[in-house]
């Protein structure tokens, strides 16, 4: 384990651990999984190496959970849907909520229903009680290889990514909140800092 790369004399250890057939696992500060690539890049690392020796880049966030003990069922509001209807693609959302939440019916995010807590003792009245992730996990293929070769800024990788899979932190994170682990207010928190 390395414990964090922060610098080019770090990464070269992680990166020359990683050819030696060792499975390194490490840290690295960014906003999101596909711009740990181009920051190794920035660190003076070959992108050959990079490229090479990447396997997996879990990028994730802590949020706070809700309370077990007040949480309440809602819908959203005109405001809330409008607003999620500009920030995301609508009809995407609605078919990643029914692949990963088998009993979810809605078609719209009116008529989907989130959760949050009303706040008691148990919680001190926050609503909130514990702590859960939210994560988006890129995989290193053939296609990204070749991005991270050409020094493909982190926005493409993350547009491939996608389109091979990848779910991002906040899909991730307003499923969990259709789920009800956690609030919307919380992943739009957390994930836009």
């Amino acid at each position: 384990m390395v414990g964090e790369i922060r610098d080019q004399e770090t990464a070269e250890i992680a990166i020359n651990a990683a050819m030696t057939g060792h499975l390194v696992l490490s840290t690295l500060h960014t906003n999101d999984a596909a711009t740990s690539l181009p920051r190794l890049l920035d660190m003076g690392v070959p992108p050959f190496l990079v490229a090479y020796t990447a396997n997996i880049i879990v990028g994730q966030r802590l949020v706070r959970k809700i309370c077990q003990f007040c949480k309440k069922e809602f819908k959203l509001d005109k405001v809330a849907i409008d607003n999620l209807a500009k920030a995301f693609d609508t009809n995407h959302l609605i078919t990643l909520f029914k692949e990963y939440i088998p009993s979810e019916k809605g078609k719209s995010f009116d008529t989907v229903s989130f959760f949050q807590g009303e706040g008691c003792r148990r919680c001190g009245d926050t609503g909130y009680k514990g702590r859960q992730g939210i994560y988006e996990v890129l995989e290193i293929t053939s296609d990204i290889v070749t991005m991270v070769n050409k020094r493909t800024e982190a926005d493409e990788i993350a547009a491939q990514a996608r389109k091979n899979g990848m779910i991002t932190m906040i899909e991730d994170g307003l499923i969990k909140a259709k789920m009800g682990v956690t609030t919307i207010n919380e992943i739009l928190r957390v994930t836009k800092e």
